[in-house]
């Protein structure tokens, strides 16, 4: 799986997607570093076209720090940017 290795101070606003810019997958605690893998960007595209509502990102790429702040797997696949929690503002989890 290709994982691309972003600047979220220097490449924040690039486009990943039709939808989706690097900022949106980067660590919540400020860190520079944002891994992206590409099939989960082709993932979450497919999804917001499919419902045709904005999807939030709520947590993506994860240091290892924080990964273990929040209580994440050892191997979590968002230690490697292969992983999203995401919302859909009238969508429930289950659908």
């Amino acid at each position: 799986m290709l994982v691309n290795v972003y600047s979220k101070n220097k490449n924040g606003n690039t486009a990943v997607s039709k939808n989706f810019k690097v900022k949106e997958f980067a660590c919540t605690d400020g860190s520079d570093p944002v891994f992206i893998a590409a099939e989960l960007v082709d993932v979450l595209q497919k999804i917001r076209s499919h419902f045709g509502k904005a999807v939030k990102i709520t947590s993506a790429y994860r240091t290892p720090t924080k990964n273990k702040a929040v209580g994440g797997a050892t191997y979590s696949q968002h230690l490697y940017g292969m992983a999203a929690d995401i919302k859909i503002s009238g969508v429930s989890p289950k659908k």
